[in-house]
Parts: C-alpha cells; structure tokens; sequence
C-alpha cells in the first residue's frame, strides 16, 4: 500500500468516525480523543488532515452530509427522466421516491439525519454551509418546475412553503419509521412505504391544486 493512499484511508477513517459520532452524540459531546481512539489513529492525524475539532466537524458537512444530498438531488432528476415531469403528481412522485427509494442506506439517513437535527437545535456555521450548498439550490430548482403547472403569476414564498411543507412529510415518514408502524399497527416493509409514498403525493397535491393549470 503507497503511503499516499495510507493517508487517504486515514483521513477517510476520521471522516466516518467522526460522522458518526457527531451524529449520536452532537459536537460538544465528542472530543478528539474519542474520535482518534475509534477511528485507529493519533491525534496528529487530525491536525494533519483538518487542523482542529472545527475544521473536521464542519469537512464532515462538506465531505459526508452534502454529497448524500447530491445524490438525493441527482435521484430525483433520473426519477424525473424514467417517469416524466409533465404533471405535478409525477414531479412530486419523482421527488418522494428519491427519498424512500433512493441511493442511501438506513445508517446514511440516519446519521444524515440526526447531524441536520442538531444544527436545527443548535445551529452552529454548518447549517449556514447546508443552506447556502444544498437547501437553497435544491429549492430553486424545485421551485422553477412547480412554477410551471401554476395557474397565475408564481408567488415564491407560497410555493417555498408548499415545497417545505411536502419535505417535511418525506422526512417525517421516513424516519418516524417505529411510530408510524406502531400507530397505524403496520408493518413498515416495501408495500406500506410505497403507500406512504401515494400518501404524500395525493396529500400534496391536493394541498395546492386550486392553484395550478390541471
């Protein structure tokens, strides 16, 4: 093994180290010990690759949490290609499927999740960074295609909080995963997830459709 790719394998190591455990246990209640102790190295690994607790905790952001968000992104597109984007059902059909359907594991939503909790608790420069990298993009896009099946001239903060409110449901299911089974006495397999999926849609699409041109 070159040493170049030693490093690398190591500064990937931190990064998933301490992704997690940023995630389980927030930024202040991890320190650097903890995460080169689990992740196999020392802590001149971490000054070497990130130079201090900040740094790494912010390149976990860059690095782990929005590239999954650009796959959810890129899912979305294809789901767009495959099915069409000539309805506002499909589109957010496309979208909900990116979610529920898409390229992540369980332990990347998870850990995708947890980390966006606790900067919606306790903001600190990553959420600035996810905002202004991810969220705010993704919106526009979303809001230039909803724009089109509107009846009248667009109002751009109705349709950003129709678009918030139809995510916050995909998030909500998608990770309320016991609560949901629990209370509708469901299992939570293949079938009951396709379900919540037509849920959502109908439930959204609903929600706007005095405003657009069906």
């Amino acid at each position: 093994m070159s040493k170049d790719h030693d490093i690398e394998g190591t500064k990937k190591r931190i990064l998933d180290t301490a992704e997690i455990l940023f995630a389980e246990k927030g930024y202040n209640g991890v320190g650097i010990r903890e995460i080169t102790g689990k992740a196999g190295c020392n802590i001149s690994a971490i000054n070497y690759h990130f130079g201090n607790k900040k740094n790494l905790y912010l390149e976990v952001f860059r690095k782990k949490f929005m590239e999954r968000a650009e796959k959810i992104r890129q899912e979305f597109r294809k789901n767009l290609m495959e099915e069409g984007d000539d309805t506002l059902q499909k589109l957010l059909n496309a979208l909900a499927k990116a979610f529920f359907e898409g390229p992540l594991s369980e332990d990347e939503k998870r850990y995708h999740a947890l980390l966006m909790m606790r900067e919606m608790l306790k903001p600190t420069e990553a959420i600035d960074l996810v905002i202004k990298n991810v969220m705010k993009p993704f919106i526009e896009e979303l809001t230039g295609r909803l724009s089109r099946f509107l009846r009248t001239e667009p109002d751009k903060t109705k349709i950003v909080l129709n678009l918030l409110s139809f995510i916050s449901m995909i998030i909500y299911f998608n990770f309320a995963k016991v609560a949901v089974s629990r209370i509708t006495d469901r299992e939570y397999n293949e079938e009951f997830r396709k379900n919540l999926i037509n849920h959502i849609v109908d439930f959204s699409h609903r929600g706007i459709s005095g405003v657009i041109k069906e």
